[in-house]
């Protein structure tokens, strides 16, 4: 039993609402004992774009090869482009206070994917960063340290500690 079952046979109204993490996903039986669920997510089953989902199934074709990763580079170019203007963030906001509004007790869960890579800057200014780098450049230090970990410089690291403490600050801002 899960803290949203007890809350729910307690009476409580249990929501759980997260963005695009597929292992957070109903396929992973994350919905189980909540009352609403609600996953934004973009992985697999859970892409809410043809785009999305033709993506994955080339993905399941192809393996993570270099094809695919040619694949996914597009994807991740142009995936934007058919949605609304809000962003993730936005409608994980809207969810959440929607459940927390309704009549009697509540439980809500939000996970929010901001704190994983590329990190999320609050718009309002940094807290620990003079320079903001781009999402391109965050990529690119981000594959750099997972492909090839001994090449990381000690400021490259500094960086990326860094760049998760402004997103860790911008979530507890959101919150």
């Amino acid at each position: 039993p899960t803290i949203q079952h007890h809350l729910a046979s307690a009476g409580y109204n249990t929501a759980g609402i997260i963005g695009s993490n597929a292992w957070l996903s109903p396929e992973y039986e994350y919905d189980r004992g909540f009352d609403e669920f609600h996953a934004l997510g973009r992985g697999p089953r859970m892409a809410n774009s043809r785009l999305g989902r033709l993506r994955h199934r080339i993905g399941d074709v192809l393996g993570d090869g270099v094809v695919y990763g040619a694949v996914k580079g597009l994807y991740d170019r142009f995936r934007d482009i058919e949605t609304d203007d809000s962003t993730e963030e936005d409608r994980l906001h809207d969810l959440a206070v929607d459940h927390i509004s309704t009549d009697g007790q509540t439980f809500t869960w939000v996970h929010y994917m901001t704190t994983h890579a590329p990190y999320v800057v609050d718009p309002k200014g940094a807290t620990f960063l003079d320079e903001i780098p781009t999402e391109a450049a965050q990529r690119e230090l981000i594959e750099k340290a997972r492909d090839r970990p001994a090449s990381v410089s000690e400021a490259d690291r500094e960086l990326l500690y860094d760049l998760y403490r402004e997103s860790v600050v911008h979530v507890d801002r959101r919150i």
